[in-house]
């Protein structure tokens, strides 16, 4: 019990007058933390977003390690989004090496293009690599893919519409896609309705590897939630600030 020497004045006794600061300092934290406890508040008061999580298909011959160095100016601009929630980077190796530390999502014969191929050999497996890593480490807010990387997106995209693939970001950049000659027929169906997702298309005029056409006739075909973005670099993925400034707009609309 709490016990004094003497009675205190009347008119200022309090409930607590007797309790100690320790008290008092836990009672003041728990109403500050009050509407965590009763689940009446909403982020960031109780707890931080999760991360906006990216995963990246690089193009043909490369290597998640090489692409995520490539890519690291990339990377440092977009650390995190415009209200300060954490993005976070995933890189994933395509499945046939080609040469040594060098590697592809599908083969070719020699001196055909994926955009005239009547077939990608080993793209089934590609598609599997992706599913599992998409169960296992995802899901993903968005996927990035550049050159061979891209193509095998718009594929993804059009068979996740279409077919019911697992693999579904709400966001997909396309840098420097071809026409994926071999699946023209689901990606011209997948034009009836769109991809039902959105997709910003990164090209360049200046593109001399795959011809921008083909990134422009995929960004049709994805239909209302498409948009592009073009610029200069070539057969590259744009780095600089104005295309990151571009990449967080389209990922984190206002």
């Amino acid at each position: 019990g709490c016990q004094t020497e003497k009675e205190p004045t009347k008119g200022t006794s309090s409930p607590f007058s007797c309790m100690g600061g320790g008290f008092l300092l836990r009672l003041a934290a728990l109403v500050v933390l009050s509407p965590c406890i009763l689940g009446f508040a909403v982020p960031p008061v109780c707890m931080t977003s999760p991360p906006f999580k990216v995963l990246v298909l690089h193009g043909k011959g490369d290597t998640r390690e090489n692409f995520g160095s490539v890519l690291q100016s990339l990377q440092d601009g977009l650390k995190k989004s415009p209200t300060g929630r954490e993005v976070q980077w995933d890189f994933l190796t395509a499945p046939h090496e080609i040469a040594p530390n060098r590697f592809a999502w599908w083969t070719l014969p020699p001196g055909i293009r994926s955009f005239d191929a009547t077939e990608y050999i080993g793209i089934d497996e590609s598609f599997k690599l992706i599913e599992q890593h998409w169960a296992s480490q995802g899901p993903y807010d968005c996927i990035l893919g550049h050159s061979q990387g891209a193509i095998i997106l718009s594929v993804i995209l059009a068979k996740a519409s279409l077919e019911g693939y697992p693999v579904k970001p709400p966001y997909n950049i396309l840098c420097g896609a071809a026409w994926p000659k071999p699946f023209e027929s689901i990606i011209n169906k997948m034009g009836e309705g769109g991809a039902g997702v959105k997709t910003l298309h990164s090209y360049s005029p200046n593109d001399t590897i795959n011809p921008p056409e083909h990134a422009k006739r995929v960004q049709e075909l994805c239909g209302d939630g498409a948009s592009a973005y073009v610029h200069g670099g070539g057969h590259i993925v744009p780095m600089d600030a104005e295309a990151t400034q571009a990449f967080s707009a389209f990922l984190f609309p206002e």
